[in-house]
């Protein structure tokens, strides 16, 4: 029964440990943004700031580790790579769990602060190397037929993760203590290795290697321009990457600025942020059951633009929101066209990809997607710090402050993304790489439509 719900034995054991490692990772982020936020920079003019700079920390390593990290994985063993990878991020995670145990006054405001960033940067820079090894074990377990199953299934892996963590996260901050939300998150990792242990793998053969021969492997830079490549003449891949682009500029602004809208225009206590993260993994999970059937009925080009100028158009109500209920109600209802594009983009990458350039295109297109996250989290927290601190003016006619103001942009910016996936996929084709074989854009479109998967 269980091996007919996730595929077969190999996958069910790498989706629990994945299920594991997730909900250790939601209790983390949501608790080191409140604890930044509410303890260490507490009642501080900079305190945006110090809540941007642990998200700045955190995608960082994915603009400059990616490209690098998807060209090793390539060539390492997956299995190996993830265990590694696991175990490093327990043991980075456990160090917070000392910082948190220090006496009070042992470690300077700065200290803690340089301490959790670091941290935080590490462990992404160990995730650059783990997210596309997992992604290229997937592709090598699971049946072609199965692709876009399995990335339904890590889609509700992630919602059910989104929706206890962040509500756990909370309760444990301001009852328990830090220490055991960082406990638990190392404990998440070790669970996860288990897990991974235990999956049956066997690298498939590349070339040569079936003969006892090795080919010339090409440097660095000519393999890294092999995934540059096939983005760049794809022109599916090319205007995902654009739309990206500008939502992502949008969601760092969301993401950053959200804990202080909280207690600013919802009036109500931080403790209930985590609340809202749970919203977004309500609608997340909701999204991921239904959204293989929606973009089969409306098709994949018009899911993808209806539901991003979707969200874009929820996001400029929410930003006018001062009732924390109305409020989550609408985060409910704007992580459903979010999901919906999310169960897009694996089955592409999956399809349109040669399996040996897997992880340098996934490399390439992380930095890609990332950096206007690391712009969108850097220009929040300036904005909200400096420019227009203590904002209050009429805008177009509508009283606005600092917050409901910049996610009113983050609103427009992602019906922005709307027309242009409006006007480039209106008629998505691929072009053939002239250095080898490239996908059918119709089997892609075709895979997109019956799909429903998750982006790493």
């Amino acid at each position: 029964m269980i091996e007919r719900l996730l595929i077969n034995r190999a996958y069910a054991r790498l989706w629990c440990g994945g299920q594991i490692s997730q909900l250790g990772d939601f209790v983390f982020d949501t608790t080191v943004l409140l604890w930044i936020a509410t303890v260490v920079a507490k009642g501080q003019s900079w305190a945006p700031v110090a809540g941007s700079g642990v998200l700045i920390a955190a995608v960082v390593p994915v603009l400059v580790v990616s490209p690098f990290a998807g060209v090793y994985v390539d060539r390492w063993n997956p299995k190996r790579t993830m265990l590694v990878s696991d175990a490093l991020r327990g043991l980075l995670v456990g160090t917070l769990v000392v910082l948190a145990l220090l006496p009070g006054g042992s470690v300077s405001m700065v200290g803690r602060l340089v301490w959790i960033y670091t941290v935080v940067f590490l462990c992404s820079v160990v995730s650059r190397f783990f997210q596309p090894a997992r992604l290229s074990i997937v592709a090598d377990l699971v049946p072609a037929e199965a692709q876009a199953k399995a990335s339904s299934l890590s889609g509700v892996s992630s919602s059910i993760a989104g929706l206890i963590g962040p509500a756990l996260a909370a309760p444990l901050l301001f009852t328990a203590g830090v220490q055991w939300a960082m406990a638990l998150n190392a404990a998440s990792f070790a669970g996860s290795f288990l897990f991974v242990a235990l999956v049956p793998y066997r690298r498939a053969a590349k070339a040569g290697e079936e003969t006892g021969t090795t080919p010339e492997r090409p440097g660095m830079r000519s393999e890294l321009a092999a995934g540059i490549r096939v983005v760049w003449r794809s022109q599916v891949l090319r205007v995902l990457v654009v739309c990206a682009l500008i939502a992502n500029l949008g969601g760092g602004l969301l993401a950053t600025l959200n804990v202080f809208f909280v207690e600013n225009n919802l009036h109500t206590d931080t403790k209930f942020y985590g609340l809202l993260a749970t919203c977004t993994a309500v609608g997340d999970l909701i999204g991921a059951l239904v959204s293989a059937t929606v973009a089969a009925r409306l098709g994949v080009n018009r899911a993808f633009t209806y539901t991003l100028a979707m969200c874009g158009a929820l996001l400029l109500l929410y930003a006018r929101q001062t009732e924390f209920a109305v409020a989550a109600t609408l985060f409910i209802l704007m992580a459903l066209p979010i999901s919906i594009l999310n169960v897009a983009i694996t089955p592409i990458l999956v399809e349109a990809t040669p399996r040996e350039l897997l992880g340098r295109v996934a490399g390439v297109i992380q930095p890609l997607t990332q950096a206007t996250d690391l712009i969108g989290m850097a220009l929040a927290g300036y904005l909200a710090s400096t420019v227009l601190r203590g904002f209050h003016h009429r805008v177009l006619g509508v009283w606005m402050g600092t917050y409901d103001l910049i996610f009113t942009g983050a609103g427009l910016l992602f019906i922005l993304g709307g027309v242009v996936a409006w006007r480039g996929l209106r008629s998505p084709s691929v072009t053939p790489d002239a250095d080898g074989p490239s996908p059918d854009p119709d089997r892609i479109l075709l895979g997109v439509t019956e799909a429903a998967s998750d982006v790493a």
